[in-house]
């Protein structure tokens, strides 16, 4: 542009007005002083002419003047704008610059009227020259375009910029103004916007959503060009274990490590991307099956390498899925369907491997399906566990609160993490059920820890998702869980993430008002997890915010992280908001988190999640004591239940179950000196003896003193388990019925006592035995056809010696002679009795029980567990009298046995045992407490011996003989497993002895040796043994393995 006219000095202009003026003043003076005549008007008149052109020059030039003074100021002020604008300008005369603004120095490094003379289009790209171009060719006067393209630097770098063009309707301006704004942080800003939201921000690989664009473009272009297409899915295996076990800065590790060596597996044009998790993909365009199956075998041997973990190398395998295109997959969410099931299949198949994907495959998807249906039968049948992470105040490290987190104990899959099952609660609305149940469970559980540490009362946090906030009935079920657990309002916090209140839904934030009407607190978690308005924390009542662990990660290494942290907690106190950091792994984070001013924190740092007991553990420290019982396998895990849930309500207490125990084992350990605390017997008359000699706990005194009255148990044990005035035990569940026996009991039968040998009980059992008038059995004394899965041995095999296996966990059938001798004595009593006769009353009388148990309406003589029992009942008593035992009550006492039965089932405590308070705690639950009560009962499918815990009531005329009934319809029921190689040795061995019975086996030493051999190779099968070493008779490891797979063992 062009400098401003010279203003012209004023001093002619002044002159000639002051000329003008005098000769006015001396007219106007004359005229008065001689007054006025026509001459003196003309003269004036001539004055007046000379002087008005003066005077209008003069006034004119000023005006000119001042407006060029403007001018002046303008145009500097422009120049000054020019030179400090942070756009560029640039002025093109029929493609040339004209003009150039001084800010293309700073921004473009051209120095001044540098691209003068210059065509416009060598300062942009090659690309956008032809597009500028067309712009200036068609852009009218008056008109205004953009166009967004790269201009060129002096030093020959690109830079965007939107670039505006102007043509003027006057001349004045001579050509098209560019102006182009420096767009480079918005580009890169996008940029990152556009990779965060593509890319993992762990890995930095593409996620899902990119994934899936470039797979849709590359089966695009196969529909065209008729190319393969490949979809790897990968899985890490046992990841969870590593993320438990390690903490999630390790597993982040991992995945970072996992993503790099993926990467550095596949061609440039081919995709690496991270699902989610620890699930991977791989897109491979251009390519046929066995190059497919190349890259994977490729990527397995990448992974094979041990990973570096810091202080320690981890090898970690993975599982991998391969889908090809075809006619059937078409789409990409087809190909990654296909690929994650060709996976899945893979895991089945042992992991560290691949599967390419069939249709067959669909299988797969309709498991998880099922796992979907599993999902509302546990949550009806209670299979949802709680784990508790516990809070700790950041000041006094001091724990403040536990958070409770689901966990679906699968009875197939084991323990689920919240990620596998909480989506298809969501979606298939049991969420709002299964958080019931969690929140009712916790708020037990946190009033049981308020009664231990009344004076340190803890919180109690809980979960809530959308969906349950947006649930009609959860004010409603939050109040009913707080009335239940009478836990005190302000002890509960219930958290919800950052997405829910985004939503900006009125009825929530009505809901959150109605909880907080209801005394508890409410937490944000998760927050700033990509939620940036802040609105909600005035809007909600909120009262706590949970820092979430990304925040949490880098605070011990970068200021950044440690300056955004510090802005939250600051941000969240001003609001008289509480502050608590999730994911604290590091004394580092914690100790940084203190200083930023944080209040509390949770992590793996402080403690991992922990069941309830671990959780009381943790809390309250807690008192440990020692449970045996007999029972083993599934009714083992029903006395499990009943005693976690003895731990909830005394979470000082913690009882370590032991099963599989039986009365030598108890014996021993109380001959030793030690005993369990608490113990349940399956032999009644070894506890009567240990109970006369003083070495059990009298309960009467813990009777009295709790207030228990004695005659709430059944009838039947009342007598059994007292002694001499003492009560040395209590029945868990009343079987059968007990009493003491004398001599002149087995006087009325004709016996002087109680059969000690094989012969005296063959005696026994004949003389027992009564007929009909028709010559049928009425009445069997001893019933010879055992039920061998679990009779055998434990009535009449030790009194020959058999035993089911040698110390290798063979069996010993063909080997021992003791089973030829057992089973010719049991032929020999059967043919005493007539083989059809005894099936016949077996059918009668005893069809419903087992084969060991002969059972007449009225008359009744039965084999019982233990070393053996015989019980007979005389109707034309008064009153059912039963029993015999072996060994007396009392060896100095020899006339007084113990008799009846109880089957594990009653508990006392050992006189020296460790912990009698807490033991006395345990054994009142297990004999009084009516839910406990009612789960053994309903578990163990016997009755309970409280009677007014289930409203008992009489279901036959003898309520007895009732007992009887239901306890052996389930005769397995509470029987322990006896032998070392399981129920499929011990039920082949019941089909042989059945037909041995019967008279269908000639030759019984060649009968044994068969069964021995199957059993023998089922057993080497179990061990894992080869068939070589089968052949040798190796007892190398193999013999090991088979003694640790087969041999009973109690179970802790």
């Amino acid at each position: 542009m062009s400098a401003p006219a010279r203003v012209r000095r004023p001093g002619w202009a002044l002159a000639s007005l002051l000329v003008g003026s005098a000769v006015l003043a001396i007219d106007l003076a004359a005229t008065t002083f001689y007054g006025a005549g026509p001459a003196e008007l003309v003269g004036r008149m001539v004055v007046l002419v000379v002087s008005l052109p003066m005077i209008a020059w003069y006034f004119a030039d000023r005006v000119a003047r001042r407006s060029l003074e403007r001018e002046h100021a303008i145009v500097e002020r422009q120049e000054a704008l020019l030179q400090n604008a942070s756009d560029m300008i640039l002025i093109v005369d029929h493609g040339v610059v004209s003009y150039q603004s001084p800010s293309l120095e700073s921004l473009l490094g051209y120095g001044s009227g540098e691209l003068l003379g210059r065509g416009v289009e060598t300062l942009v790209s090659t690309d956008d020259a032809a597009n500028l171009s067309e712009l200036l060719a068609d852009l009218e006067p008056g008109g205004r375009t953009h166009l967004e393209c790269q201009v060129r630097h002096r030093d020959g770098r690109l830079l965007p910029v939107d670039l505006a063009a102007t043509l003027g309707d006057g001349p004045a301006v001579g050509g098209v103004v560019l102006t182009m704004h420096d767009v480079s942080k918005w580009k890169e800003l996008e940029q990152e916007l556009t990779r965060q939201a593509f890319h993992d921000p762990l890995t930095s690989l593409p996620n899902r959503e990119l994934f899936i664009d470039r797979l849709e473009h590359a089966l695009a272009r196969r529909r065209r060009h008729a190319k393969g297409v490949a979809v790897l899915f990968l899985d890490l295996d046992d990841f969870k274990t590593v993320n438990d076990s390690l903490g999630h800065a390790e597993g982040d590790n991992l995945i970072r490590q996992v993503a790099s060596r993926l990467a550095g597996t596949v061609r440039p044009g081919d995709t690496a991307a991270r699902l989610g998790g620890d699930e991977f993909a791989l897109l491979l365009e251009d390519v046929d099956l066995e190059q497919a199956t190349g890259v994977a075998e490729r990527v397995l041997a990448e992974l094979e390498s041990p990973f570096d973990l810091g202080d320690r190398s981890l090898l970690v395998g993975a599982s991998m899925g391969i889908a090809l295109s075809s006619a059937e997959l078409i789409t990409a969410t087809d190909m990654l369907r296909a690929a994650d099931i060709a996976m899945y299949e893979t895991k089945g198949a042992g992991k560290g491997s691949y599967q390419v994907f069939e249709p067959a495959m669909h299988q797969a998807t309709t498991e998880r399906l099922r796992l979907g249906a599993d999902l509302r039968g546990a949550v009806e049948r209670g299979e949802f566990v709680v784990h508790y992470q516990p809070t700790v105040d950041l000041a006094t490290q001091s724990v403040v609160g536990m958070e409770a987190l689901a966990r679906w104990a699968h009875p197939e899959r084991g323990l689920l993490s919240p990620a596998e099952f909480i989506p298809l609660a969501e979606h298939s609305g049991l969420i709002v059920p299964l958080g019931q149940q969690v929140l009712k469970e916790a708020c037990l559980q946190a009033r049981a820890w308020l009664d231990a540490r009344p004076d340190r009362p803890i919180s109690i946090s809980v979960n809530l998702s959308g969906i349950q906030l947006q649930d009609s009935g959860l004010v409603a079920a939050v109040s009913l869980a707080l009335e239940e657990s009478e836990l005190p309002p302000e002890l509960l916090m219930l958290e919800m993430t950052e997405s829910v209140l985004a939503s900006d839904d009125a009825h929530i934030l009505r809901r959150l008002r109605q909880l907080k009407g209801l005394g508890v607190r409410l937490a944000i978690d998760d927050f700033g997890t990509g939620y940036s308005s802040l609105s909600y924390l005035r809007s909600f009542p909120i009262d706590v915010v949970k820092i979430d662990r990304s925040f949490v990660e880098g605070i011990a290494n970068g200021r950044e992280e440690a300056a955004l942290v510090r802005a939250i907690v600051r941000l969240a106190h001003g609001l008289k908001l509480k502050t608590v950091a999730e994911g604290v792994e590091t004394e580092g984070q914690a100790r940084r988190l203190r200083t930023a001013g944080c209040d509390s924190a949770q992590g793996f740092f402080f403690a991992r999640p922990l069941d309830a007991r671990e959780a009381s553990a943790h809390l309250l420290g807690n008192t440990t004591i020692d449970l045996w019982v007999g029972y083993t396998g599934p009714e083992l895990e029903v006395v499990r239940s009943v005693v976690h849930d003895f731990e909830t309500r005394h979470p000082s207490i913690r009882v370590e179950l032991v099963g599989g125990i039986y009365d030598d084992k108890i014996i021993s350990a109380m001959r030793e000196g030690q005993p369990p605390t608490v113990i349940s017997s399956f032999e009644s008359d070894n506890f009567g003896f240990y109970a006369a000699k003083g070495a059990l706990v009298d309960l009467g005194p813990y009777l009295d003193r709790d207030g228990i009255d004695d005659g709430t148990f059944a009838e039947a044990t009342v007598p059994y388990t007292r002694y001499e005035g003492r009560r040395w035990a209590l029945p868990m569940l009343a079987d059968a019925y007990g009493l003491y026996w004398n001599r002149a009991h087995f006087a009325e039968a004709g016996l002087s006592g109680p059969p000690r040998t094989i012969g005296e009980l063959t005696e026994y059992a004949k003389r027992l035995t009564r007929r009909k008038a028709d010559g049928s059995l009425a009445v069997v004394g001893f019933n010879p056809i055992f039920g061998f899965y679990e009779n055998a041995v434990a009535n009449v095999g030790h009194l020959f010696g058999a035993r089911w296996t040698d110390d290798a966990g063979r069996s010993t059938l063909a080997s021992d002679p003791a089973w030829s001798k057992m089973l010719r004595w049991q032929r020999s009593l059967v043919d005493w009795y007539g083989y059809d006769d005894l099936m016949r009353f077996q059918a009668e009388v005893g069809g419903e029980f087992s084969a060991g148990n002969a059972f007449q309406a009225e008359r009744l003589a039965m084999c019982l567990d233990g070393e053996w029992r015989l019980a007979f009942i005389a109707a034309s008593k008064s009153r059912v009298d039963f029993g015999t035992a072996p060994l007396p009550v009392d060896e100095e006492r020899t006339e007084l046995y113990g008799s009846g039965f109880i089957n594990g089932t009653i508990v006392g405590m050992p006189a020296n045992a460790p912990h009698p308070e807490e033991g006395w705690q345990l054994v009142r639950y297990l004999t009084t407490d009516d839910a406990a009560l009612s789960k053994l009962a309903t578990g163990l499918r016997n009755i309970p011996s409280t009677q007014t815990s289930l409203g008992w009531s009489d279901p036959a005329r003898d309520a007895r003989f009732a007992t009887f009934v239901e306890i052996f319809r389930h005769p397995r029921s509470s029987s322990p497993q006896i032998t070392a190689v399981g129920v499929e040795y011990q039920n082949r061995f019941a089909e042989f002895a059945a037909r041995w019975q019967s008279g269908q086996v000639r030759d019984l030493r060649r009968g044994l040796r068969e069964v021995d051999q199957t059993i023998n190779a089922q057993i080497w099968e179990a061990a894992g043994l080869s068939a070589a070493a089968r052949a040798s008779g190796s007892r190398g490891s193999g013999r090991g393995v088979a003694r640790r797979k087969l041999t009973a063992r109690p179970t802790v």
